[in-house]
Order: C-alpha cells, then sequence, then structure tokens
C-alpha cells in the first residue's frame, strides 16, 4: 500500500494502489490522482503513450470534477506544452475510445495492424462514434 507523510502523520493511498508496474500507467495514475486532489500537476514526459493515458483518464476521471489543471511537458527545453485540460476537452468525442484508438494504430507495447495508421484511425474516430466495424470499412475501401 502506497503511503503518504504529512506533518509526521502516515496516510494510506488506495488511490495509487497499482499492481502494473509499467512506468506509464504509475505516471498516469500520480498525475490524475493530484489532480483529482485538487494539485495543479505538470507531467514531464515525452513519451506518446503517457499523453495518450493522461488525455483519456483526464477526460473520464477528472473533467466532471473540478479537477486541477494539468500539463504535460518534455524534459527537451524548445519542444510543446500540451494543456491536457484543453486537449481532453477539444476532443472529448474521442477521448473514451483513445486507447483503443492508439493500441490499433501502434504503441510501445502493441505493434500497428497492417495497413492501419494513426491518421486512418484518427479519420474515422473523428466521423462519429469509433468502432472496429467503422474502421474496417474505412480501411477496405
Amino acid at each position: 500500500m502506497p503511503v503518504e507523510i504529512v506533518e509526521g502523520v502516515k496516510h494510506e493511498r488506495g488511490d495509487l494502489l497499482s499492481s502494473h508496474e509499467e512506468a506509464d500507467i504509475l505516471i498516469t495514475k500520480h498525475a490524475i490522482s493530484s489532480s483529482r486532489l485538487g494539485q495543479a500537476v505538470r507531467v514531464v514526459n515525452d513519451d506518446t503513450d503517457v499523453f495518450v493515458l493522461v488525455v483519456h483518464f483526464y477526460n473520464s476521471m477528472c473533467e466532471a470534477t473540478n479537477s486541477a489543471p494539468m500539463i504535460m511537458s518534455s524534459p527537451v527545453k524548445e519542444r510543446a506544452v500540451m494543456y491536457i485540460r484543453a486537449t481532453a476537452k477539444k476532443h472529448s468525442d474521442i477521448a473514451d475510445d483513445l486507447l483503443a484508438i492508439h493500441g490499433l494504430s501502434g504503441a510501445d507495447t502493441v505493434a500497428a495492424f497492417h495497413g492501419i495508421g494513426k491518421a486512418g484511425v484518427l479519420q474515422v474516430a473523428k466521423r462519429g462514434k469509433f468502432s472496429l466495424k467503422k474502421l474496417e470499412e474505412q480501411m477496405l475501401t
């Protein structure tokens, strides 16, 4: 059980409990939890997987609860800063399906399906509610 010590008092943090030891998931859990507690969050990471996870979970867990703002920036200077709240809001139509979209089009841990790229999957998703059937139809035409 993760713990936090505040002014000498130990608090169990069940919200950070995870049996998944992959860094992308742990970074996302900590960022979302902090935002939900009202703490502004800056995620310093330039991994697309982390960006997708943070946008997806911010949209589903933070947006409706008026959570604190979150930004994501690269550890490399002069790269863009992503405003997660604004990104989740702008793409709320596909944010719930973002994990499937990202997985189907290839990620660090999964290969893309032959002939399916990021642009094709996003085109299908932006036309309406994402579904594997719509993706199949798009790829066959």
